[in-house]
Formats: C-alpha cells, structure tokens, sequence
C-alpha cells in the first residue's frame, strides 16, 4: 500500500506542479522506513488536507485510497482523517453539497467513536460548508459548538484553527469588532504553537476586515505579513488570493501602478496552478480596475476611456466563460454585472438590458433578493436611458419592495444572530454553573478521600506501633523465659546438690545409728538384766 501511495502522490504531484514545501516535508516523513502502520496513514492524512491547497482533485484520490487502506486495517481513526480530508479536498473543488454529506457521515461515525476531536473537525467543516451556503446562522451554531469540543478536550490548535473560522463567519454577519478579536485570539495560540499557516491566514482575513472597514494602510500591512509567511510555505495558491487582496487594497489607496502589479503577480500565479476559480475572480478585479478607473491615469497608461472600457469587457467576458464551465451562478452575476456596467458606460444600452435581464432571472432563480434589487436598480437606468419612463417606474418600485423587505430581514438575521449569541451565552452560563457544582462534587470526594487516607495512615501506624510493642514485648518475654530457664536450671542442679547433701547426712544418720544400734544393748536385753537384778533384792 506504501508503494501505491507513493506512485499516486508522485504522478499527482508532477502534475500539478507544485513544489509546496509543506508536501516536500511530510512526503519525506511518509518515506521513512520503520514506521507502524498507524503512524505512517496519519502522515498521509495530512498530506490529503494540503493537497487541498495545491490540487484538490489529487486530494480526493488520495483521501479515497486512505479510507480504503483504514477500513482494510480496521484503523477507525485513520478512516475518519481520511474522510475529513475527503471533504475539504471538495470543497475546494467545488462541490460544497458533496462535502457536507460526508462531513455529516464522519460526524456520526466520530460520536460513534466517542473522538471528540474528529467530531470538533465534523462541525468545523459542516459550519465551514455553511458558510459557503451564505447560511451564516447554521454556521454560527456549527462553529461554536466544535470550538466547545476543542476546549473540552484541551486541543490548543483545534482552538486556533475554530477561531479563526468563527472570524470568517462574524465577519459575514458583518461584526467586524467580533471578527477582529476572534481573529486576533487564533493568531495569538498561532504564534504560540509556531504554526506559520495559521498565522498566516488570520493575518490575510484581518486584512480583509480593515479593507471593509476603509482602512487599506492597516489591510495593506496585515497582507503583507500573510503574503511573507505564505511564500516561506510554499502555498502558492493561497498567496494567489493574497496578491489579489494586497491589489484591491492598493486600489483603494489610489496606488493604481502598485495595484495593478500586485493584480497581475496573482493572475500568473493562479495561472500557473491551473486554478480556474481563482484565475476568474483576478479577472474580475481586473475588469473592475479598468471599469472604475480615473480619468486622471488614463494619460499615465497612454489609452482612452474607450479602451479602458473595452479591456474592462475584455476581462469581464473571460472570467465570464470560466465561472459557466465551473457553475458558480454568485460569480455568473458578478460578471453579468460587470458587463452591463461596460455597456451603459459605452452607450450600448439595449445589450445591457439583455445581460441584466439575464442577471435578474439567475438572482430570483438562486433566490438572491439583493442581487434581484440591484438588477431592477440597472434595468430601471437602462429603461430611462432608452427613454421607456413606464418600465423605468415600474422597475424603481419593484427594486424599492426588495429594499424595504431586505432591511426587514436584515433585521431579522440580527435577532436571529443574537438568539444564537444568546443561546449560546445562556448554555456556557449553564455549563460553568454545571462545571462549578461537578469541581465542588470533585473536591469533596477529594476531601473524603483525603480523610479516608489519612484515616488508613493513622490506623497503619497504629498497627505498625501495635506490631512493633508486640515484637518488643515478644523479645522481653524470651529474655524473661531465657533468665527463668537458666535460673531454674541452677534451682534444679541445688536442689539436686541439697538432697544429695541430704541423703548423704540422712545416711550418715542411719549408718551412725545402725552402728549404735549395734554396740548398744538390745531393749530385750536390758529388760533381762533388770529383772535378774530385781529378783536378787
């Protein structure tokens, strides 16, 4: 499987052209021989994500062939970075519906698994997906509940990496004070981790938030900073947007040279890694860099306003045919917009009223009220142009409508967005409150268990002292039971010596009576005598 891995990777690689330094670095870890199989899979896991960035569809042939090789080894971990790295790699070819059914099956398969942190990625990128969908409140939900889960489980970079994707989203509900400090959170534990694409990335949305905000010095040098970071990684494509994004900001200052050269480094970039998507989109900043441009640099560029609208349409048309063959009907608009623009401004406003037709029709299609406003807005100054002043009205009223109904539900998506700031304010209350009471269930048990010890200790000394009293004790009673032994002994042996001293003075006795016995008279004897020498008297 290491050999097929490889010869995929190698042919993708030569084929998209990338020498991404990060790709260089984790292909050579891949190679190295003695890994488990474990940890080899986890490092082509992350080969599969940054493919995403570089060619996705070499992405999704990977991811497919690691979910394959993981189920084969029964690797359910392994099988689940596949499958998240299946639906970036989506993504990013623009199949966003495709990647929200599989991150949805992962999610399921990770709270299966009980992996919090595979689950955190499920909602991330389901949140992500929604974004795309402009469904910013689903996004809003998504987000905050993985950014939950990384806090839970203590994941310092999954923290950074939910961050700044709560950036993006605040950022699209237009809380730019929000945007800015979420950003500026994830940033800080990026530098803190050394992560430098991290960095990067919160750098070039922060940058994002101050060209909103007017402030192009401030987006010019967050830009910068990401481009630097970028270009040490070897992320080419992202450095494309980058280039793209340091162009408008340039305009925006009135720099039209410094704008244009950094317009033209992100079109030969995003053409060098065959990125239509991003080829179209630097088009587009092209055509509306030529559209808007003042008529005090016209000399400066040696054309007229004539030419200067004829390249605008140029580039309009050709981002145009781009955005069709990808089917990205939000960037089909634009361009239709951008067109209509350079017809009015050319005077040929009969074909302008055919684009913005077209463009009406695909944003009721798509349901896209502002867009819908905005083309009625045009059709409205075309049908004045052309001197049909009831068509003119009647498109001005309808365009009034939506404006009116948009503002409704602006203001509904803000209540909306504080309900879901407000739920989730109300369950991170909950959860510290929950939080408090379990910390003063633990630190009770860890009281009792405290005493239950010290009560074990004080019972163990007590045994070990009883013990050690018995042992003392032990020792003096043999002492004792020795020193009574030896001295009954001593007893015994003068006892022994006294009644043979005894028997020997008892003997004596009865040997010094026997011979008394013997030389003194018998009883019988003396008795004989006396009663002769009574008969004599």
């Amino acid at each position: 499987m290491k050999k097929l891995f490889l010869i995929l990777g190698l042919c993708c690689y030569l084929f998209s052209g990338a020498q991404n330094k990060i790709l260089d670095s984790l292909w050579t870890s891949y190679k190295k021989p003695g890994q488990a199989d474990t940890s080899r899979l986890k490092t082509m896991g992350l080969i599969t994500h940054n493919y995403a960035f570089v060619d996705a569809d070499t992405g999704r042939i990977l991811s497919l062939a690691l979910i394959k090789e993981a189920q084969k080894l029964k690797l359910g971990k392994v099988e689940m970075i596949g499958y998240n790295s299946l639906g970036v790699n989506l993504i990013y070819m623009d199949s966003s519906q495709r990647a929200l059914d599989v991150f949805t099956a992962n999610y399921k398969l990770a709270e299966k698994a009980g992996d919090k942190g595979q689950m955190a990625s499920a909602l991330m990128n389901m949140g992500l997906v929604h974004t795309n969908f402009s469904e910013h409140s689903k996004a809003l939900e998504y987000k905050l509940k993985g950014l939950k889960l990384r806090q839970e489980i203590g994941d310092k970079k999954g923290m950074g990496n939910a961050y700044a994707n709560l950036g993006i989203t605040y950022s699209s509900l237009g809380d730019n004070s929000k945007a800015i400090a979420t950003y500026l959170k994830s940033l800080k534990i990026a530098e803190e981790l050394g992560d430098k694409n991290l960095m990067a990335n919160n750098m070039n949305n922060i940058g994002i938030i101050y060209r909103g905000m007017k402030d192009p010095d401030k987006a010019i040098t967050y830009f910068e900073k990401s481009g630097i970071l970028k270009k040490e990684m070897g992320n080419k494509r992202s450095l494309a947007n980058t280039y793209t994004n340091l162009g408008d900001s340039y305009y925006d200052k009135g720099d039209f040279e410094r704008s244009m050269e950094f317009y033209q480094k992100g079109y030969d970039l995003q053409k060098e890694l065959g990125n239509r998507r991003g080829i179209a989109n630097t088009l587009s900043c092209l055509a509306a860099y030529y559209q808007n441009l003042p008529v005090s640099q016209f000399g400066k560029m040696n054309m007229t306003r004539k030419q200067a609208l004829s390249k605008a349409l140029e580039y309009s048309l050709e981002a145009l045919k781009m955005n069709e063959e990808i089917g990205d009907k939000n960037a089909i608009c634009i361009d239709l917009n951008n067109i209509a623009s350079a017809y009015i401004d050319m005077g040929q406003v009969a074909r302008a009223e055919q684009i913005m037709n077209r463009v009406l029709t695909l944003a009721i299609e798509t349901g896209q009220l502002n867009r819908e406003r905005d083309a009625l807005l045009t059709l409205s100054e075309i049908y004045e142009r052309m001197g049909n002043t009831g068509r003119a009205l009647n498109a001005f009223k309808r365009s009034v409508l939506l404006r009116d109904s948009l503002q409704s539900e602006d203001k509904h998506d803000e209540i909306t967005r504080m309900q879901v700031q407000y739920e989730y304010n109300k369950k991170a209350h909950e959860d510290s409150v929950k939080n408090a009471a379990e910390q003063q269930v633990k630190d009770a048990a860890i009281q009792t268990q405290k005493a239950q010890l010290k009560q074990e200790k004080t019972q163990r000394f007590a045994l070990y002292g009883g013990l050690l009293l018995l042992l003392v004790f032990g020792i003096f009673a043999y002492n004792r039971f020795k020193v009574t032994q030896k001295q009954n002994v001593i007893i015994e042996s003068q006892k022994n010596l006294v009644e043979e001293k005894q028997k020997e003075i008892l003997d004596s006795i009865h040997y010094a009576k026997r011979i008394q016995s013997s030389l003194m008279p018998t009883d019988k004897y003396l008795e004989r005598i006396l009663n002769r020498l009574k008969k004599k008297v």
